[in-house]
């Protein structure tokens, strides 16, 4: 039962079999516990990551572990849950670790008592000493200490938002061996950076990295035997190339890498397509949480580079930023320091003297084309991004070729709308394989079969994304054959005008088709010589070649 934002949910069996790279850490973890001194001087600790990287899992794997390690007779684990909205002082914190006490316990007279305690004591710092003291008579009556696992420590915190409260914690747990605390945190927070702080430098902080390209493949052959995946070793094998696309495009979080998981076990084109389309959807909360937790210069500064990622798939310098955006220079270096902080982006490369920057998460990108392409086309970007580097050329061509043989045998049986389905994903297929040596046949095969089933739409729409002159002679001798040349007239009248460069009756044309034809336009220019299909030739750039070259 894969669980991708509640795996608390997911049985322990099933946690601790997909839990991967990070045992190292909940050894030393618990390693920390048992060594604890008895009375003051208690360390604690804080583990740090962005959003999706595992960090609910070390709690929970930390949880276990206390019983599988026999520890139980001498603590007492009270695991928070990840979202703790309702503490805004530290007498909440203290009661809420009561009630989950009492839960985990099945002390039904300790949950009486703190409920007794909210009501008798308004004033917050009563509240605490009552509410503490509750938690320490119970630990002393049971010979145990505590050890809260406390998710979302910086929300928490910042809900507080007192620092005589955390004066008062930090009091607690410097002098006081009740309690030892592990807590989570998606940044490192201001209460525990800020000189100025109670709880400066305070808690031992451990980072967690993304996962290395074995420990991505380990993830994936733990998650693939948890789902009863015959054969995943012998998948993983087989597609090492897209094992390093997938890398890329999660940057290594654990998360994301389980999301695109439904993606890499698929074999059909059209399979993929579906479950990218879903994917991207799903990501939307996970995205809005990101991005909206940001201030509004960082949020600014994100999108541009979302932007120019999903048209470039390469980095950004602070100065075009800056230009972009129409922040000051300075601003832009210290918010991309903060962003590179939280995660959100990395240095690319350097570039003379110029540092670049560019998502963590170059799965952002295609998110970002796809919600808020303005056009159709920009918005559908996405997907051929995502298949000129998912896929190698050498598979795109049986892919398209078996397409072919589908649209054959629906429009045999009479199916047309079945027909024009697959001329859909045939599209997209197309478009990924633009620059290399089979984009010609494939093109001319794919406007031949939309005229056979009268989609003049999508001759339309397909040719306003062509590049190469050679396809503009042929697809006019096709509508010529076709017999719907009173259909696509506008279009015929376009493509006569840019064969013989006669480009100035082009503005009688509809406002659709002229603008299709100045997307063309500007991108060949009047034509140098008789149209005939594209020479071979040998891509060196577009997505699939710089991503490729990054991975290298």
């Amino acid at each position: 039962m894969e669980l991708l934002y509640n795996p608390a949910l997911m049985p322990e069996a099933e946690v601790k079999a997909t839990f991967v790279a990070r045992q190292g850490l909940i050894d030393e973890l618990l390693e920390l516990v048992q060594r604890q001194p008895e009375g003051a001087g208690v360390q604690h600790v804080v583990v740090i990551a962005p959003r999706g990287m595992g960090k609910t899992s070390v709690l929970l794997m930390v949880q276990f572990a206390v019983g599988d390690r026999n520890l139980t007779s001498g603590w007492q684990v009270v695991k928070f849950c990840e979202e703790s909205y309702g503490i805004n002082d530290l007498g909440d914190f203290w009661l809420e670790a009561a009630k989950l006490l009492a839960a985990e316990s099945h002390d039904m007279d300790l949950l009486r008592r703190g409920d007794q305690l909210r009501d008798s004591y308004p004033d917050s710092g009563d509240l605490h000493e009552a509410a503490f003291a509750l938690l320490k008579d119970w630990a002393r009556s049971r010979g145990k200490r505590l050890l809260l696992l406390v998710d979302n420590l910086d929300l928490i915190l910042e809900q507080i938002n007192d620092e005589r409260d955390n004066a008062r914690l930090r009091d607690v747990l410097m002098n006081d061996g009740t309690v030892m605390l592990i807590g989570t945190a998606s940044a490192f927070f201001r209460e525990a950076r800020a000189y100025e702080q109670p709880l400066y430098n305070f808690f031992k902080i451990h980072h967690l990295d993304p996962l290395q390209p074995g420990e991505i493949r380990e993830l994936l052959r733990a998650r693939a035997a948890a789902d009863g995946q015959p054969s995943v070793d012998d998948f993983l094998e087989k597609n090492r190339a897209r094992l390093r696309v997938l890398e890329h495009f999660t940057g290594g979080n654990p998360r994301l890498v389980l999301m695109l998981y439904r993606v890499v076990v698929r074999a059909e084109v059209t399979e993929v397509l579906h479950d990218l389309e879903k994917l991207l959807d799903e990501v939307t909360p996970y995205y809005k949480a990101k991005i909206e937790s940001l201030p509004p210069q960082q949020r600014k500064i994100l999108d541009h580079i979302a932007q120019v990622s999903g048209r470039t798939w390469e980095g950004t310098t602070p100065t075009d930023i800056a230009r972009a955006t129409r922040l000051r220079p300075n601003q832009v270096s210290a918010q991309l320091k903060r962003l590179s902080e939280l995660g959100y982006v990395r240095a690319a490369d350097l570039r003379g003297r110029a540092s670049w920057y560019t998502l963590s998460e170059p799965l952002y990108a295609l998110y970002h084309q796809m919600r808020f392409g303005r056009a159709a086309r920009q918005r559908m970007a996405w997907l051929v991004n995502f298949m000129q580097v998912w896929y190698q050329v050498e598979e795109l061509g049986p892919e398209c070729e078996r397409l072919a043989r589908v649209f054959a045998e629906h429009l045999s049986a009479g199916h047309v709308p079945e027909a024009r389905e697959t001329l859909a994903f045939r599209r997209w297929l197309v478009d990924a394989k633009a620059g290399s040596g089979a984009h010609a046949g494939a093109l001319e095969g794919l406007i031949r079969e939309c005229l056979q089933v009268g989609d003049t739409d999508r001759v339309t729409s397909t040719l306003g994304g062509v590049a190469v002159a050679g396809h503009l002679g042929f697809a006019r001798e096709l509508i010529a054959e076709s017999g719907l040349e009173e259909e696509l007239f506008p279009l015929a009248r376009a493509l006569d005008h840019l064969l013989t460069g006669d480009e100035a009756l082009i503005e009688k044309l509809s406002p659709e088709v002229r603008g299709i034809v100045e997307e063309i336009v500007k991108k060949l220019g009047p034509p140098k010589e008789a149209p005939g299909k594209p020479a071979r030739r040998r891509v060196t750039t577009g997505p699939r070649h710089r991503i490729r070259k990054q991975l290298r």
